[in-house]
């Protein structure tokens, strides 16, 4: 796969070919592991252009959209540019590309108790936004999790607790928690805390599944020593969901590591390193390791209120 050049890159189905790349301001938050992504720049307009490898199985369509109907409800979500043929997206090159509008400000940070409820309430506005939207065959689900069950030789050895995790999880889920079209993957950096507003980028992982668990992903992001309080009181005032669902938040943590261990070690297994990270695909099959074991620890009402 040729890999994408910033001196050549397919601006023509939006008609943006003026567009030109600038350089990240140092404060942002512009990493991925599936993806190449660039900042580009007209007459004080920013945009972000973000290339994904053709054959990789994405949820980039639907989250896309889904980032249309957030940003319908006020919330800045990094929606996408429509081709001038009306897509959200266009394939080149053996890759697919998205431009999406860019949202201002900076990351949040968990040590400020203040980004911490800015979180929580764009969250659960975010899911009462997104929570009349129908599941549809291009939407994954979260209870399809036989790709994550299966045997697979890298789910063997140190790998061993990553299925079992996976299937405990998930045999811990009652049937009657409050579910939707949720983000995915909302880490704490994802949040943009702006001059106007605060909003929630990085679409490309949605899913129907319960609300906790997108809660659960973003817990499991904070890192350790940090009082979560602030959030979850602001989540819960804006989310349409009930408090005592904050049972399942560490059932949800733990679900969350587990299958952050079977993606890496997957990538490990078939040496995919498309990404930027400090750290190798082994490394994070080891931290997401000590998450589910942290979480594991927790008992069901730490969360409670």
């Amino acid at each position: 796969m040729s890999q994408p050049s910033p001196e050549s890159l397919p601006l023509q189905p939006w008609g943006a070919e003026d567009f030109t790349v600038v350089s990240w301001p140092e404060q942002d938050w512009h990493a991925g592991w599936n993806s190449r992504v660039w900042l580009l720049e007209r007459d004080g307009e920013r945009a972000v252009l973000k290339a994904v490898p053709e054959h990789l199985p994405t949820r980039l369509r639907p989250g896309l959209e889904a980032a249309e109907i957030v940003e319908a409800a006020g919330i800045p979500a990094g929606a996408p540019y429509r081709t001038t043929g009306g897509d959200v997206a266009a394939d080149a090159d053996d890759w697919t590309w998205v431009l999406l509008r860019y949202v201002p400000g900076r990351s949040a940070s968990a040590a400020d108790h203040d980004d911490l409820a800015l979180a929580g309430r764009v969250l659960g506005r975010v899911h009462t936004a997104l929570s009349d939207v129908p599941e549809t065959p291009e939407t994954s689900v979260f209870t399809q999790r036989d790709w994550l069950t299966m045997e697979q030789p890298f789910l063997v050895g140190d790998n061993a607790w990553i299925p079992a995790a996976i299937e405990a999880g998930f045999a811990a889920m009652p049937a009657d928690l409050s579910t939707g079209l949720i983000h995915g993957d909302p880490q704490i950096n994802d949040f943009r805390v702006g001059p106007e507003a605060t909003g929630l980028i990085d679409w490309a992982e949605v899913l129907h599944a319960p609300y906790v668990f997108d809660l659960g992903i973003l817990l499991s992001t904070l890192g350790a020593g940090v009082d979560p309080e602030p959030l979850l009181a602001a989540y819960l005032s804006a989310a349409p969901v009930k408090a005592a669902e904050f049972a399942y938040l560490p059932e949800m943590m733990k679900i969350r590591a587990a299958i952050e261990g079977w993606i890496f070690a997957s990538r490990d297994a078939f040496g995919i390193e498309l990404g930027d990270s400090s750290y190798t695909n082994a490394e994070i099959v080891q931290l997401a390791r000590g998450r589910y074991l942290a979480a594991e620890a927790l008992a069901p009402d730490h969360f409670l209120r």
